[in-house]
């Protein structure tokens, strides 16, 4: 594909991938909907929110996800705030 073509596409706006990186460390919405126990919708919304950072695919667009964006995320989750912090259960109506 020469460069021309590639501009014609409408590829040529899309913003580029970290350069450091392989494609193996990028995973698409499904996988990454699997892996955070959401749907892609959440996917989507998390990403127009700021929550999570998505990337594009250069050639067809798709959206892409950092392995290690999903982890830290996990982690941030999962990791208490601290002393004190743990959630409490839901309690029933207020007798």
């Amino acid at each position: 594909m020469s460069l021309g073509l590639f501009a014609l596409t409408g590829f040529a706006n899309l913003p580029p991938m970290a350069s450091t990186k392989n494609f193996s460390d990028y995973i698409q919405i499904k996988e990454a909907a699997q892996i955070l126990g959401v749907s892609p919708s959440t996917i989507r919304n998390w990403t127009r929110s700021g929550r999570l950072r998505e990337h594009r695919h250069p050639i067809n667009g798709y959206r892409l996800f950092d392995r290690a964006d999903l982890q830290a995320l996990l982690e941030r989750v999962q990791r208490p705030e601290g002393p004190g912090s743990a959630r409490r259960p839901l309690e029933g109506p207020a007798s």
